[in-house]
C-alpha cells in the first residue's frame, strides 16, 4: 500500500504540463535552430526566484518605479534586460526636471552618455551605481536567456547543483526550460534531476542523472516595455542654466570627456531641421594631467545641411550653450557649401 502510494505521487508531480499550457511556435524561427521559441514580451520578474536564476545581474535600483524583465531577439541569441517602462521614466524625467532641473541635467547626460568618463569607461557597475544616485535607469542589459531548443521549449542557463548531505549522498541538478502561448504568458518548466556519484578511477568522480521531478508555472504578461536605448529626442530637453550647474567649478582634464558628450547632447537637441552634425573631433591636444585646468580646449566641428543659409544658423546656436567660450568658422567652406567646419573652443 506504501508503495502504492509512492508511486501515484510521483506519476502526480511528474506528470506532463497543465492542459492549458500549449508553446507558440515561433512566427520567424532561427533557421540555426527552429525549435527555439520567441519569447519577445515582459514580465514582473524582480524580486521573483525565477527572475535571479535565469539572469546575470539582479534588477537595479529603480527608485520606486516598476521594472519589469524583457526578452527580445539579439543578434544572435534571445536576450533579458530590466526595464522601466518608458511610460513611467518619462513621467519621472518630467517632474524631476520641474523640482529638481540639476539633478535631472546630470541624470539625463549620464543615461545618454551610456557611461562614466575616462579611466571608468568600462567599468558598468560604476556607471549604474552613479545612475542610481540620481534617478532610475535606462534599460539594463540582464544576460542571455537561449542555451538550448527543444519542442518550442527553450532552457536557459545551468543552475548551480545542489549538494545534498543525507545518508543517500548525492546531488540535484535543475534545468529551467521557458515557452510561449498564444496569450503572451511565460510558462515555466523547472525540471530537477537526481544525481548518483559514481567512481571512475583514482580521486576522479562524476554521476549519472537517476530520476527527475517536474513542476510548472506561468508567468502572465505586462504590457510590452521595449528595451531600445533612451535617445536625446526621448527626454524632455535640460535647461541651460542646468546644463551649466551640472557642471559647475573649474574644469579638469578630467572633466572634458564630459563636457565635450554634453556638448553633443545639446547640438542633438538644438540643430534645425535639415543639419547634422558630420563629426567632432579635437582641434589641437589638450593637456594631459587631471589637475592642470583645461580652460581653453578647441574642437572641430563638422556640420552638413541642406542649404549654406541654414547652416550658418548653428554658429549662434552653439554660442548659447554655458559650455561654449566662442565659435569661429574655418577657412575652406567654399568649395562645399553644404559644409559648415567651425572652430569651438570649450569654457
Amino acid at each position: 500500500m506504501v508503495t502504492a502510494i509512492g508511486l501515484s505521487l510521483t506519476a502526480c508531480f511528474d506528470a506532463g504540463p497543465p492542459a492549458d499550457f500549449h508553446p507558440e511556435a515561433s512566427a520567424q524561427p532561427d533557421p540555426g535552430n527552429p525549435q527555439c521559441p520567441t519569447l519577445d514580451g515582459s514580465y514582473d520578474l524582480a524580486g521573483n526566484p525565477l527572475g535571479r536564476a535565469i539572469t546575470d545581474r539582479a534588477p537595479p535600483d529603480s527608485h520606486g518605479l516598476p521594472i519589469l524583465l524583457t526578452f527580445k531577439r539579439g543578434a544572435t541569441s534571445t536576450e533579458a534586460w530590466w526595464v522601466v517602462p518608458r511610460e513611467r521614466l518619462l513621467e519621472w524625467a518630467a517632474a524631476e526636471r520641474e523640482h529638481h532641473p540639476e539633478n535631472y541635467a546630470r541624470w539625463r547626460s549620464l543615461v545618454l552618455r551610456g557611461k562614466l568618463a575616462g579611466k571608468l569607461s568600462y567599468d558598468h557597475d560604476a556607471f549604474l551605481a552613479a545612475v542610481a544616485e540620481l534617478g532610475p535607469p535606462s534599460p539594463v542589459y540582464a544576460g542571455i536567456v537561449r542555451y538550448a531548443c527543444e519542442q518550442n521549449w527553450m532552457r536557459t542557463r545551468v543552475q548551480p547543483t545542489d549538494v545534498r548531505a543525507d545518508d543517500e549522498g548525492g546531488s540535484r541538478e535543475t534545468e529551467i526550460w521557458l515557452a510561449h502561448d498564444r496569450s503572451g504568458d511565460l510558462l515555466v518548466k523547472n525540471r530537477v534531476y537526481r544525481l548518483r556519484p559514481f567512481h571512475i578511477w583514482g580521486d576522479a568522480n562524476s554521476s549519472i542523472r537517476t530520476s527527475s521531478r517536474t513542476s510548472w508555472s506561468r508567468v502572465p504578461a505586462q504590457p510590452y516595455a521595449p528595451a531600445d536605448p533612451l535617445t536625446d529626442a526621448d527626454l524632455p530637453a535640460a535647461p541651460e542654466a542646468e546644463f551649466a550647474e551640472s557642471r559647475a567649478g573649474p574644469t579638469t582634464c578630467a572633466d572634458m570627456a564630459a563636457r565635450v558628450s554634453d556638448l553633443s547632447s545639446f547640438i542633438l537637441a538644438h540643430s534645425p531641421a535639415g543639419v547634422a552634425l558630420a563629426s567632432l573631433a579635437p582641434l589641437e591636444d589638450a593637456p594631459k594631467t587631471p589637475t592642470k585646468l583645461c580652460r581653453d580646449t578647441i574642437l572641430e566641428l563638422h556640420f552638413s545641411g541642406d542649404s549654406p543659409a541654414v547652416l550658418a544658423s548653428v554658429d549662434a546656436i552653439l554660442l548659447r550653450s554655458n559650455l561654449v567660450r566662442s565659435v569661429s568658422v574655418l577657412t575652406g567652406n567654399d568649395d562645399q557649401p553644404r559644409l559648415r567646419k567651425l572652430r569651438v573652443v570649450l569654457k
